[in-house]
């Protein structure tokens, strides 16, 4: 009977730690994801900010410059 109740834990305990592991396993990799959208949306966005910047460089200049013509 003592072998039944020890094999009976086991048993939870193995399925528990599987459990666990599997959930770690699926929240890392879901992190993992998230982080590689975020740095690639982010060099997006800061892509675009730089080149607004520079359009909206150039269309100030360029409407300075082409008042003296």
């Amino acid at each position: 009977m003592g072998n039944s109740i020890y094999e009976s834990f086991h048993s939870r305990a193995a399925k528990f730690e599987e459990d666990l592991l599997v959930s770690f396993s699926l929240t890392k990799n879901a992190l993992g994801t998230k982080f590689e959208n975020f740095v690639s949306s982010r060099g997006f966005v800061s892509k675009f900010k730089i080149l607004s910047l520079c359009i909206n460089n150039y269309l100030s200049v360029f409407t300075t410059v082409s008042s003296y013509k």
